[in-house]
């Protein structure tokens, strides 16, 4: 009887030990998902952070990567924006360079103001990207994309590089592949609905230039005694670019100001912006150009002091990049 007891106080230890380590392993096993679930959040985090403004899509679900829409978005994160501010000091200098003699002149060509008046520069540029590019990395590897940038500034009658880029074409085919639901008569399937997208869209009334959105009741608001049945709003949808109060979004050409939008108001047919602009703009670079020239700034001392335009008055969108303690805004040309 004793034996059978001291048997059954064994077999219980040894199964509450067992219980024991099993509960151990549990948790262990629980904190390493915990912690890989940590990891995948910041790195998600991470992601969510490198797409600085509403129009780059590329490290989301609507351009993945390989397509045509990511490619664009590449070439305007990379070559357009980022990369001006995200390579200097990560890569040597001479390579550094190289790569601004071709941001600069590709720059210059895309820009809507720039791709007339400073053609001869871009193409100086393009050219002296091509000979400090055969110097870096070899003959052998100024293939004939290379070499073709020298030649991007000849066509003058076909004004900016979006006016005949081949990628509006290749994103339409998407759009067209969707036309298209069986076999049969594929032709006539997309004619018919490429057809009646174009009534419907013409039966519509005309876009206007901006639009406000959301209404709110926070944020610096007008004198009342100057503007009256005041309406305020936390987004401007223009044709071409989004504005929203955001730190993200908010940063915008109004006159020759680099501006930062703190609340959008309509009242009596108009409609107004209150923004606070930055009294010290700075070269960022000043080779191969200066790069005021190009609208890119490196500003300080954000004024306190709040000022009204009309929306109209806004130009274009700006991307803020930190650097270093500083801060860097690029003209956005590509939305």
């Amino acid at each position: 009887m004793a034996e059978a007891q001291l048997f059954l106080c064994r077999v219980c230890e040894e199964s509450f030990k067992s219980a024991s380590r099993l509960r151990l392993h549990e948790a262990a096993c629980k904190s390493k998902k915990l912690k890989r679930c940590n990891e995948l959040a910041q790195e998600n985090k991470t992601k969510r952070a490198i797409r600085s403004v509403k129009e780059f899509h590329l490290f989301d679900g609507k351009a993945r990567m390989g397509t045509t829409a990511a490619v664009d978005n590449l070439k305007v994160v990379v070559l357009m924006c980022h990369g001006v501010v995200v390579l200097n000091g990560t890569v040597p200098e001479e390579h550094y360079h190289n790569f601004f003699l071709l941001s600069c002149g590709i720059r210059i060509l895309a820009s809507p103001v720039l791709w007339h008046s400073h053609n001869t520069v871009a193409k100086q540029l393009l050219r002296h990207f091509v000979e400090h590019y055969s110097a870096l990395y070899g003959r052998s590897m100024v293939v004939y994309n290379v070499h073709s940038v020298i030649h991007l500034s000849d066509v003058l009658n076909h004004g900016p590089l979006d006016h005949f880029s081949s990628f509006p074409f290749e994103n339409f085919l998407q759009k067209l592949k969707k036309c298209v639901r069986k076999p049969n008569f594929p032709l006539q399937q997309a004619v018919l609905r490429l057809n009646e997208m174009s009534a419907f869209a013409s039966a519509l009334s005309p876009t206007p230039i901006f639009q406000f959105k959301q209404v709110h009741f926070s944020g610096p608001r007008p004198d009342t005694d100057l503007y009256s049945h005041v309406t305020l709003y936390k987004q401007a949808l223009f044709a071409d670019f989004f504005l929203s109060l955001d730190q993200r979004n908010s940063r915008c050409q109004i006159g020759d100001n680099v501006a930062i939008a703190q609340n959008f108001f309509s009242c009596t047919e108009r409609s107004l912006v209150i923004y606070s602009k930055f009294d010290a703009l700075d070269n960022f670079f000043s080779y191969p150009v200066n790069s005021s020239s190009l609208g890119i700034f490196k500003v300080v001392d954000l004024s306190p002091v709040l000022y009204i335009a009309e929306v109209c008055n806004v130009t274009c969108k700006y991307v803020q990049l930190p650097h270093n303690r500083e801060v860097v805004v690029i003209p956005l040309l590509h939305t």
